[in-house]
């Protein structure tokens, strides 16, 4: 059984901090199974294999000052963390409803109990969650939160087409409002929130699974913006404090909670200590044999659904961790956008048929290693809208009776030859290789 075997494997990873990060390179241990294993470093900075230990059922129990404990159908119940001797423990207890969705945590500290509750939407989003304090609500756009409301305070997200990546968002209260905007790193994580006059208002560094380590954010007056207005001669006035800020987003997809340190990933919930599930994969087996696994590289790869399907990698015999991706040459979102142009033209099952997918390098490093000139990483919006319009263009011919379901076919089946073929085109000498975009 996956995660049954006391063989591990060592690797040491980093996420790629903004320069300046102050934070140190982390190592780590896993089984064959992808399951991250308790380890102590070694005299050369190696993780030892004197505490590994067995992740049965690849459900992870013990790592470092972290206990787990699970219910009969796979979700975790209690997390458990810290030293009770020393006064530093943290108890955090999970309720999961039939459908396995979160709807109640308590986190205890230092003796005190925060309980929040929280409810979802007939599509299994999550629609508000509530407290002591007061309740906080969501709208949604599809599958991407747009709008949060907690009292009279407001926050509206704007997000880079196509993808889940934020742009933007506006937040106040009232007439009162401000715009910020979103620098993000290579995976669509916000490193920076900046305001309209450029000035970083809100700023995090992440470990390698995601967790965010909040930067400080100084005023000095040294960067020409006044800390504070007097005449000559009257007493400093203290500057007015900065509004508060929402910023909840992490790896893409996801909402920081911060009652319980989890992050809500519209089908599931992530622990960014341990850089799993705490429940496990809504499709099975679909999305790999091990159903708490996370995307198979942090630093290169996402989930914003919580729902890593692998059905296509298996469809082009792909095998886990080998640097490469399994890309749909007719995106998923412009098939099931098209779906019923599919079901007339006899392929609406066929989206993740290999004739639909290509295996791509994942990382420039396996680009070269494969002598290939383009690697898949992320978002792709201009591939997207080429694809689409050749798609269109298809099928509107076919909706105005010029061609037949067999001819649709045909050109579909070109269309998808005539990207492969770029999309597997060789590097060549002199050449670097391009992320697809």
């Amino acid at each position: 059984m996956p995660g049954q075997t006391k063989a591990t494997q060592v690797d040491k990873l980093t996420s790629l901090p903004s320069l300046g990060s102050p934070l140190a390179h982390e190592l780590f241990a896993f089984d064959p199974a992808g399951n991250l294993l308790d380890s102590l470093p070694g005299k050369d900075g190696q993780p030892v294999d004197t505490t590994l230990g067995v992740v049965g059922d690849n459900r992870l129990r013990f790592y470092q000052d972290l206990h787990f404990e699970y219910d009969v159908h796979g979700n975790v119940t209690k997390r458990t963390r810290g030293n009770q001797k020393a006064g530093t423990q943290e108890v955090l207890d999970l309720t999961w409803n039939a459908d396995h969705q979160l709807i109640e945590s308590n986190t205890t500290r230092h003796g005190v109990t925060q309980a929040t509750r929280y409810a979802y939407d007939p599509l299994g989003r999550r629609v508000a969650k509530s407290d002591a304090f007061g309740s906080t609500h969501y709208l949604w756009d599809g599958d991407l939160m747009v709008h949060s409301q907690r009292g009279g305070r407001q926050a509206l997200y704007i997000y880079e087409p196509g993808s889940f990546v934020p742009l933007a968002t506006i937040q106040g209260a009232g007439e009162e409002h401000s715009t910020y905007w979103y620098q993000c790193d290579q995976i669509g994580a916000p490193l920076e929130l900046t305001d309209e006059q450029g000035q970083v208002a809100w700023a995090a560094d992440y470990k390698v699974w995601g967790e965010a380590v909040m930067r400080s954010v100084l005023r000095t007056g040294t960067d020409d913006r006044p800390i504070s207005a007097r005449a000559w001669g009257s007493k400093p006035v203290a500057p007015p404090p900065p509004p508060p800020i929402e910023q909840p987003f992490r790896f893409q997809g996801q909402q920081f909670d911060e009652e319980t340190g989890l992050h809500y990933n519209r089908f599931r919930y992530y622990d960014p200590v341990v850089g799993r599930f705490i429940n496990q994969d809504p499709i099975g087996l679909e999305g790999g044999f091990n159903l708490y696994i996370y995307a198979s590289n942090s630093n290169n790869s996402i989930d914003p659904f919580g729902l890593c399907s692998t059905k296509l990698n298996k469809k082009l015999a792909g095998v886990a961790y080998d640097g490469k991706q399994a890309h749909h040459i007719i995106p998923e979102e412009i098939w099931k956008k098209n779906l019923s142009f599919f079901d007339k033209i006899g392929m609406g099952n066929m989206m993740d048929h290999r004739s639909n997918g290509v295996l791509m390098p994942s990382t420039v490093k396996k680009a070269k290693q494969m002598r290939r000139r383009y690697y898949h990483c992320g978002s792709h919006d201009n591939y997207s809208s080429q694809t689409e319009y050749g798609v269109d263009d298809i099928k509107n011919r076919f909706n105005n009776g010029k061609i037949s379901a067999a001819d649709a076919r045909m050109e579909i089946a070109r269309l998808q030859e005539a990207r492969r073929i770029t999309l597997t085109a060789p590097l060549m000498p002199g050449q670097s290789p391009v992320r697809i975009y």
